[in-house]
C-alpha cells in the first residue's frame, strides 16, 4: 500500500515544484514586461503631449545637410530613438520568457497571448513610424512644405494612440496573469507565499497529492 502510495506522493511531487518553478519565472518576467511596457507606455505620452514630435520638425538638429540617413544619425543625441531602444529588447525577452514559462497553465494563455500580440504589434508599429515618419520629420536634411510636414505629424499621433492602447493592453493583460488566484492555504495573504498554481483536477488525483501541495490548501 506504502509502496503504491508513494508512486503517486513522487510524481506529484515533481509535478508541483515543476509547476512552482515556471510559475516563478512566469511572475518575474511578467514583472519585467510590465517595467518595459510602462517605459513605453509613458514615454509615448509623453511625447505626444510635450508634442516632441512638433518640436524635432520644427527645429531639425538631428538632421545634418547632405549627410545620408544612416544608424548613427538616428541615434544620435536628442534622438526619440535613443529612449526606446534600451528598454525594448528587455521587454521583447521578458515577454517570450512569460508565455514560454506560463503556457502550461490554460486559463493564462489568453492573457499571455494577447500580452505578446500587442508586444508584437506595438513593436512593428513603432518600426513602421520610425522609418516612414520619423525618417522623414526628424533626420532628412530635405525642407518638408508644410502640407507634408502636417500630414507626416497627423499620422504620427494616429499612430502613436494605437501604440498606447497596445502598451496599455499588453500592461494589463500581464496583470491579469500575475493576479490570477493558484493554491494557498486558508488565511494566508496571496503576496507572502509563492502561487503553486494548482488546479482543481491536480490536487484531487490523490490525497497525497493534495498533501504534497502543502495541505491544507484552498484552490481555485
Amino acid at each position: 500500500m506504502s509502496s503504491s502510495l508513494s508512486g503517486y506522493i513522487l510524481p506529484a511531487r515533481e509535478a508541483i515544484a515543476m509547476r512552482d518553478r515556471k510559475a516563478r519565472i512566469a511572475d518575474a518576467s511578467l514583472t519585467v514586461a510590465q517595467l518595459g511596457y510602462a517605459h513605453w507606455f509613458f514615454g509615448n505620452l509623453y511625447e505626444a503631449v510635450a508634442k516632441i514630435p512638433e518640436r524635432l520638425a520644427g527645429a531639425p538638429d538631428l538632421a545634418v545637410q547632405g549627410e545620408p540617413v544612416s544608424l548613427s544619425s538616428v541615434l544620435r543625441p536628442g534622438s526619440p530613438v535613443r529612449y526606446h531602444l534600451a528598454g525594448a529588447p528587455i521587454t521583447v525577452v521578458a515577454t517570450v520568457s512569460a508565455v514560454t514559462a506560463g503556457w502550461n497553465r490554460p486559463s493564462d494563455r489568453l492573457w499571455l497571448a494577447m500580452s505578446a500580440a500587442c508586444t508584437l504589434s506595438g513593436g512593428l508599429l513603432t518600426g513602421y513610424v520610425v522609418r516612414e515618419i520619423n525618417l522623414k520629420l526628424f533626420f532628412t536634411a530635405r525642407p518638408l512644405a508644410v502640407a507634408e510636414q502636417e500630414e507626416l505629424l497627423r499620422r504620427w499621433h494616429r499612430l502613436n494612440r494605437i501604440r498606447l492602447v497596445a502598451a496599455g493592453v499588453a500592461w494589463l493583460a500581464a496583470e491579469r496573469v500575475r493576479s490570477s488566484v493558484g493554491c494557498y492555504p486558508p488565511g494566508t495573504a496571496r503576496s507572502a507565499v509563492p502561487a503553486y498554481r494548482c488546479t482543481r483536477a491536480q490536487t484531487m488525483v490523490t490525497r497525497a497529492s493534495l498533501r504534497a501541495c502543502g495541505a491544507p490548501k484552498t484552490c481555485a
